[in-house]
């Protein structure tokens, strides 16, 4: 039930379920729900929620379906969400709406450093995904072996900061090259060290920290949504996501799709057009034109597979 304004002053309306836009209203006959799951494109960062691509795309099936069924887009896409995020919330709360599609938006997070997360930041949850966080998190019997000795607790922490300096150097591998994007211009920069009673930027660099979700782990949660979504009978609909400075490129997303025959949308079309238009408003986000373009597109691109 939040209301607050972004930066550029775009109002954000928070519901009374969690996620952005109206209401939900209990499910009646002739509803088709999808359930868009996402990072911060989905949310609409700095975009108004009627100019998301979600909320533009529900118009435009009601505009052609709109006299077989009622479509609901449930824009529950979250700024800086993982893949793996998305996966815990489909379990926790998105089958709790009683979802007919399931739509994914996934890729950048995936790649990002953990330092992103901000997660009680040190050195022993910024060398681990986000997976290995969140079990870490479970399995109290490891903590408190861990934590009953001063000494295994100086250990743990000597490991992990060896770790992320080694993740760290100029010569570790930009994850950010297995989605298309050779020269990133964006990074988490939150890793910091203690000098002298206060905390200072170190000068790791942190384009090479490990990703927040590793390829094999990637694969392993497209499975689940894949799992998830047979076993309930729901439809399961992948955009394949891009960015400014992102080109066409094969990846575990497009070969995971392609291998299971899940039908695969190919955003890259929608937001580098040719000739090219300017439909971004930053290094990640497409503007209220770009949503547009996608929401169009998308439709274009779904509306077969609806009228099976």
């Amino acid at each position: 039930n939040a209301v607050v304004r972004e930066p550029n002053g775009v109002q954000v309306r928070i519901n009374a379920q969690g996620f952005r836009g109206p209401d939900l209203k209990a499910k009646v006959p002739g509803d088709f729900r999808i359930l868009s799951l996402g990072e911060s494109t989905t949310f609409g960062a700095g975009v108004e929620q009627d100019a998301t691509y979600s909320a533009l795309l529900e118009q435009a099936l009601n505009r052609q379906m709109g006299h077989q069924r009622n479509f609901q887009v449930l824009n529950c896409g979250f700024s800086a969400y993982s893949s793996f995020q998305g996966l815990k919330y489909l379990e926790l709360y998105g089958l709790g709406y009683q979802p007919d599609m399931v739509l994914l938006y996934f890729e950048i997070n995936d790649y990002m450093p953990s330092t992103l997360r901000h997660y009680g930041l040190d050195e022993t949850h910024a060398d681990l995904t986000d997976a290995q966080l969140y079990d870490s998190n479970g399995n109290s019997v490891i903590r408190r072996i861990i934590n009953s000795s001063m000494f295994l607790t100086y250990l743990h922490y000597r490991y992990a900061a060896a770790k992320v300096k080694t993740m760290g150097s100029d010569e570790a591998r930009n994850p950010f090259i297995n989605i298309g994007i050779q020269n990133p211009s964006y990074t988490a920069g939150r890793l910091a060290i203690e000098k002298e009673g206060r905390l200072v930027r170190t000068e790791l660099n942190e384009y090479n920290l490990g990703q927040r979700v590793s390829e094999q782990e990637r694969v392993s949660i497209l499975k689940a949504f894949r799992n998830i979504c047979q076993r309930l009978g729901i439809p399961m609909v992948v955009i394949h996501p891009t960015y400014l400075n992102s080109g066409l490129h094969r990846c575990v997303l497009t070969d995971f799709c392609k291998t299971n025959k899940i039908p695969l949308f190919e955003a890259y079309y929608s937001l580098h057009p040719d000739p090219v238009e300017f439909l971004f408003m930053d290094n990640l986000h497409p503007n209220p034109e770009g949503h547009r373009r996608l929401a169009h597109d998308l439709a274009e691109f779904l509306l077969p597979l609806l009228k099976r």
